[in-house]
C-alpha cells in the first residue's frame, strides 16, 4: 500500500523540499515520473532503500508470518473469531491488489503508453 501511495503521490508532481543528495545536488523534484525515476536515485539511496526494506522484514515485521497478524491490530482494534479471519484475508487481497499496481502503474505513466484513458477523442483517428 505505500508503494502505491508512493507512486500516486510522486506521479502528481508532490515531492519533497530539498535535496535527495546534497554531494551530488540532486533534488527530490529532479527525479522523474515513473519506472526511469529509480534509476536516477543515487546508489547510496537504494542501499538506504534496501537496508531499511530488510530491517522491517527481519525485525519488525517478519516474513515468516504468513498469517498476515503482526499483533497491533486494524487500526488499534482488535478482533477475534471469524470476524478476524475476514479482516486479515482483506488485509492479503489488498496487499497483493497493491504489489501488482505497484508494477503497472508507473508504466501507465510512461510517455510511450496507449492508454485509452490517457488519450482524448480528439487524439484518436476516425
Amino acid at each position: 500500500m505505500v508503494a502505491m501511495v508512493g507512486c500516486l503521490v510522486h506521479n502528481a508532481d508532490i515531492e519533497f523540499p530539498g535535496y535527495l543528495s546534497i554531494t551530488q545536488k540532486l533534488k527530490f523534484s529532479d527525479i522523474p515520473n515513473g519506472f526511469k525515476g529509480i534509476f536516477a536515485v543515487p546508489p547510496a539511496g537504494i542501499a538506504q532503500i534496501l537496508a531499511f526494506i530488510a530491517l522491517i522484514e527481519l525485525a519488525w515485521w517478519p516474513a515468516s508470518n504468513y498469517s498476515g497478524d503482526y499483533g497491533c491490530g486494524f487500526f488499534g482494534t482488535q478482533y477475534e473469531g471469524e470476524e478476524k479471519i475476514t479482516k486479515l484475508n482483506a488485509e492479503m487481497a489488498n496487499g497483493k491488489e497493491s504489489f501488482v499496481l505497484s508494477f503497472i502503474l508507473p508504466q501507465a505513466a510512461s510517455p510511450c503508453s496507449a492508454s485509452p484513458a490517457r488519450s482524448s477523442p480528439r487524439d484518436r483517428p476516425a
